[in-house]
């Protein structure tokens, strides 16, 4: 079976962007960042951590096809391949292990919990990145769980169980288009939108867990909270203020949190159809028209308000199918 270990390796005290290693082995062969060092392949172990829970999620869900893990603030990268039930992990051209998927899922939730375990009493600065982490690893586990109710449905079992957990999504999914429209109308989120200050974001996600990336000017500076991904330039009078705002709806899916404020049940990943927006968006006076260059698998709308609208033109995994909201732009 594969095996992935982080381990930092930094200078003291350590914090959430602490730099460190990656150790990936199995039966066939095993590759590690220790010795790389020109250029040094060290990444931010913790961001990197959650990423590579995302990326084998993603891999997971499609079924079949190919994976890319690349280490944050390296250029480490490791390629996997799902082939009836069997996940191969690769390195350039060595075949380090064929695991299959339910072993392979498991390895890489033990990684991320080795890691979290150690940061919970290392991690001196930047917790915010670590806090990250643990939404990361419960998400994961919520949606192996989603997993396990899914495969017992195909079975014919756990009917009761499976029933009021369709029931909780679509009541969930009744409740989004309009959120979503009223988003796209008013092109704000929870009360954001382009202009807002840092500390207005900081408002609304009360937790500060986000991953924050300044350039090395200073002079921009990225943050992912997980449903929404803002772009700040540094203004000499108010300091970061937002110029660009994503609204990552395909994250959903993934059990990513949303702001309290919203009194949106959270628990349960789910999608939005481009067929339930453009209901919600027509009661609100609104509708979206085809927008720039169409892609094989992404379309493009604007509204009339002037937001983007980007939807899946084909089926990325079990949940996420055809006509499927992506991601909205303020």
């Amino acid at each position: 079976m594969v095996d992935f270990a982080f381990t930092v390796r930094d200078n003291p005290p350590e914090d959430g962007y602490s730099l460190g290693d990656l150790d990936v082995s199995g039966s066939a062969g095993s590759v590690t960042t220790r010795g790389l060092e020109a250029p040094d392949q060290r990444m931010m172990v913790y961001p990197s951590a959650a990423d590579l829970l995302s990326e084998v999620r993603l891999l997971a869900s499609r079924g079949k096809g190919g994976g890319r893990f690349e280490g944050i603030g390296s250029m480490f990268v490791v390629r996997f391949s799902l082939q009836k039930g069997v996940v191969e992990t690769w390195h350039e051209k060595m075949l380090i292990d064929s695991t299959p998927l339910p072993d392979f899922l498991r390895s890489t939730l033990s990684s991320a919990k080795s890691l979290y375990r150690h940061g919970t009493g290392a991690v001196e600065a930047n917790r915010n990145v670590l806090n990250m982490l643990a939404e990361r690893i419960d998400s994961f586990e919520n949606w192996q769980a989603l997993l396990n109710i899914e495969d017992a449905k195909s079975r014919g079992g756990e009917a009761v169980e499976i029933e009021n957990s369709d029931r909780m999504s679509s009541s969930r999914t009744a409740e989004l288009p309009d959120l979503l429209a009223d988003v796209i109308k008013t092109r704000s989120f929870a009360g954001l939108e382009v202009g807002s200050l840092v500390v207005d974001f900081d408002h609304v996600f009360t937790g500060g867990e986000f991953v924050e990336d300044i350039d090395k000017r200073q002079t921009t500076m990225r943050r992912d909270y997980g449903i929404v991904e803002p772009g700040f330039a540094r203004d000499p009078d108010s300091g970061w203020r937002c110029f660009s705002l994503n609204l990552s709806v395909h994250r959903l899916r993934w059990g990513v949190r949303l702001p309290s404020s919203l009194s949106i049940d959270d628990r349960l990943p789910v999608v939005v159809s481009m067929t339930e927006l453009e209901a919600s968006l027509a009661v609100q006076g609104e509708s979206l028209s085809v927008h720039g260059a169409q892609f094989h698998d992404f379309r493009h709308y604007a509204s009339i308000s002037g937001a983007r609208v980007t939807v899946a033109a084909e089926d990325f995994d079990d949940l996420l199918l055809e006509g499927s909201v992506w991601s909205i732009e303020l």
